[in-house]
């Protein structure tokens, strides 16, 4: 018996499997956005921002008001932070929850994330607060993950509720020289 295409069928099967990656779920997307993730899978889900909201379900859309933002929409609310949204947003270094007349002073104490001091004398809310420490290993710098929150202002008001991962900036030059 001669069977020529078992060879080409078991050669693509496994060239399948090992390019095959990992499905995001939306459990992976909830803990990136609380901060409690880690910075391997923020960053391999960040490297196809795009590709992994459209699997999960999420749509960008366009909003002139807000240039310097991505938004993404679902039809199915997430819950996030304790309340229900259909809003994420990729802002600055991180992927947010965008919250809809939600009052941010509320948010600040709850999460307790004071006002950043160069904005205490701006109209708007901005706050930081590291909430965990990823520390270096052989092959990485120490990496913050900041939890964001910030007040945008304009038409369609909202507040932005997230994570950021951010490497250490001394340690990342260091690795940068050598």
């Amino acid at each position: 018996m001669h069977f020529p295409k078992i060879p080409s069928i078991l050669s693509l099967i496994l060239i399948l499997l090992s390019s095959s990656s990992y499905a995001f779920e939306r459990t992976d997307l909830k803990k990136i956005i609380e901060c409690k993730s880690d910075y391997s899978t923020y960053s391999d889900f960040a490297s196809e921002y795009d590709e992994n909201l459209t699997a999960l379900g999420f749509k960008r859309i366009e909003d002139s008001d807000q240039p310097f933002i991505y938004l993404y929409k679902t039809n199915q609310p997430i819950e996030l932070f304790g309340l229900k949204t259909n809003e994420i947003a990729l802002a600055g270094q991180g992927i947010t929850a965008v919250f809809r007349n939600v009052n941010v002073q509320q948010l600040s104490k709850k999460f307790d994330i004071p006002q950043h001091p160069d904005f205490t004398m701006l109209p708007l809310f901005r706050g930081v607060r590291t909430v965990k420490t990823e520390p270096a290993t052989s092959d990485s710098v120490t990496f913050y993950h900041n939890l964001n929150l910030s007040e945008m202002k304009g038409k369609k008001p909202m507040v932005l509720l997230g994570c950021t991962y951010e490497a250490d900036r001394e340690e990342m030059e260091k690795m940068l020289q050598e």
